[in-house]
């Protein structure tokens, strides 16, 4: 038996973030269904990593304080349920793991609800919860800190370092995503622009349509840039729910983009906080 004493609100918001909500078509659908809590007794904290439902187009670890003992997994086989069961509970919860199932206490409330690592990650797929898991964990393992920068280590060991880094304000970003929903548009697409050559450093956010209303945000550099790429200038864009991703994300935020073209795959953007990582996919012509 397994057990985790957290603030309520705190699993609320990890969970939150770790379903990555995105718009298909008029309705918004949830990118990450099922997730294990994984735990650092060091650190005292958990952490989930997840892959979005098609296994390539994003990658997320989210991390808030807990109090643990063991390094067990807690396997939540759906957030949505688990969400549902913490807003009648509330202050310090503790979360205790058996065999099949997860109960949440709080005060003079306990919610059992029934869990296990062999439940399907979604409905669609072949894999149990537990090998997601293991697969996003591995594929998270290719970044690789070194000081305050990421390194991508391919499957060779070839080591790809960021074209471009910079560290921006969160807020200014989700206000940018934001205006993707003037007039009530559900623009997936954001376009991030940036000239080296500028005589004052801003990364430009475009998003929305010209019919409804394209908006360009200016938003500061907040550090020295670090410039690796052959070019002066990119254009790139990327989708995947991240207005609804940045509703829960109000911290600095550094920027990392990796040029991965010649292995066919775009250019993918690396998002890091204090507590949060994410990788997107770039849109590919």
């Amino acid at each position: 038996m397994s057990i985790i004493n957290i603030d309520t609100n705190a699993l609320v918001l990890l969970l939150q973030k770790t379903k990555r909500p995105s718009h298909t078509g008029t309705s918004v659908t949830d990118q990450v269904v099922s997730c294990a809590l994984i735990p650092n007794i060091k650190e005292q904290t958990i952490s989930t990593i997840s892959l979005v439902k098609d296994g390539v187009s994003s990658l997320s670890k989210f991390s808030c304080s807990a109090e643990i003992t063991k390094d067990d997994y807690f396997y939540i086989p759906s957030i949505a349920r688990v969400l549902g069961v913490l807003k009648f509970h509330g202050g310090k919860i503790t979360i205790t793991q058996t065999v099949d199932s997860l109960k949440f206490k709080s005060n003079n409330k306990q919610t059992t609800i029934k869990t296990s690592q062999d439940c399907k990650v979604f409905a669609q797929s072949p894999l149990t919860l537990k090998q997601w898991t293991e697969k996003s964990i591995e594929k998270f393992a290719s970044f690789q800190k070194i000081g305050n920068i990421y390194n991508y280590v391919t499957k060779d060991g070839s080591k790809i370092t960021p074209m471009f880094g910079c560290k921006i304000n969160g807020i200014d970003l989700f206000e940018a995503f934001r205006c993707g929903s003037i007039n009530g548009q559900n623009a997936e697409v954001v376009e991030f622009q940036y000239n080296k050559l500028s005589e004052t450093p801003k990364i430009l956010v475009n998003s929305g349509s010209d019919l409804h209303g394209s908006t360009t945000s200016e938003i500061d550099v907040e550090i020295d840039v670090a410039w690796s790429s052959q070019y002066d200038s990119f254009v790139l864009q990327y989708k995947g729910g991240l207005f609804h991703l940045f509703k829960n994300i109000n911290e600095k935020v550094t920027l990392m983009f990796f040029d991965f073209t010649k292995y066919g795959q775009g250019t993918g953007l690396l998002m890091v906080t204090d507590h949060d990582i994410i990788f997107q996919a770039s849109i590919l012509d």
